[in-house]
């Protein structure tokens, strides 16, 4: 500030207009060999952000923007993309957990605004209910740091990015309402339209990790639970009709015949072990085996054997039933 000795600690400082909570930051504070003055601001942030959080404040006053002169995210200049790098380390982490919804900065020369990002990493390619803080850095009036770039966007964080040259240019930043917000880039000249970007925000509030717990993620999450849970009930039961129909085709098809049932064709989960016969895990030989009564008459268990004189030793999972050598009188 003009006739002001520098630095001091009214270079840091918030105040609320409408439904906006606004905080001005210095980010020369960060290149000093002196820390002390960027411990100062950093602990009065943490402090202001936490208080503009608070349910009431955050429920009237939703939109939370930063200023500050030299930007987080910027691809100008050397001295401009490694001091955001900088910046970067100091202060996104802490805009990103406390929701700051947008920061505005001007360096460069160079008009450059990022999608929502965290870490580099872009959380979506729109405005509509970011998971993540803009960053737009206006380069209005710079005297020194013109960039002669004439390069588009390459990285990936980079929406959009207009090489002013030393022309200047201002920004108008309009507030509507809670959700909605709208933000203009203008050439001073001409005041020809160069940027238009509306941010629309129904969640407001910290963003959380990078992974997210942003509501919109939630819900989707919790949709594909759900639908992979319903998918994997329908297969289950859709096996074990499967298998019933097949159960129930087999009786038939034996009944016709007059053949004895092959109970191999079934395993013990629906058929279940033959009554009299002692399930002890041991394959015997036939020799071993002793007849059943029950089976002995031609009906056991309701399952009905052929006519012929027969000896024979059928196996379902761990048991062994043993038919006795009478005609079935009952076939």
């Amino acid at each position: 500030m003009p006739g002001v000795v520098w630095p001091q600690q009214d270079l840091w400082y918030s105040f609320d207009i409408g439904r906006a909570h606004i905080i001005s930051i210095s980010s020369e504070v960060y290149f000093l060999s002196n820390q002390y003055l960027a411990q100062q601001q950093y602990s009065w942030l943490i402090q202001d952000l936490q208080t503009a959080n608070n349910q009431k404040q955050r429920s009237d006053r939703p939109w939370i923007i930063v200023m500050l002169n030299q930007p987080l995210y910027c691809s100008g200049t050397p001295s401009c993309y490694a001091n955001s790098a900088v910046l970067r380390d100091e202060l996104e982490e802490l805009m990103h957990t406390q929701g700051v919804d947008l920061v505005l900065t001007a360096q460069d020369n160079l008009f450059q605004r990022t999608w929502p990002v965290y870490k580099g990493k872009v959380k979506t390619e729109s405005y509509l209910d970011p998971a993540g803080t803009v960053y737009i850095n206006t380069g209005a009036l710079t005297c020194d740091n013109v960039s002669t770039s004439t390069e588009l966007c390459q990285e990936t964080w980079c929406a959009k990015k207009i090489p002013l040259n030393g022309a200047p240019s201002f920004g108008i930043l309009s507030i509507h309402n809670k959700t909605h917000l709208l933000y203009e880039e203008r050439d001073a000249a001409s005041r020809d339209l160069l940027d238009s970007t509306w941010l629309i925000q129904h969640h407001h509030g910290p963003y959380g990790a990078l992974t997210g717990h942003h509501p919109l993620v939630i819900s989707v999450v919790v949709v594909l639970t759900l639908t992979i849970a319903f998918i994997a009930f329908l297969c289950v039961w859709g096996r074990k009709v499967k298998r019933y129909m097949k159960y129930q085709r087999d009786m038939a098809a034996n009944k016709r015949n007059g053949n004895a049932f092959n109970f191999t064709s079934l395993d013990e989960t629906e058929l279940g072990p033959a009554e009299g016969v002692e399930n002890d895990g041991q394959d015997r030989p036939n020799s071993q085996l002793q007849p059943i009564p029950a089976i002995s008459e031609g009906v056991a268990n309701g399952v009905v054997h052929s006519q012929n004189k027969h000896k024979t030793r059928t196996k379902t999972k761990n048991t062994y039933i043993a038919l006795s050598e009478q005609p079935c009188e009952e076939c």
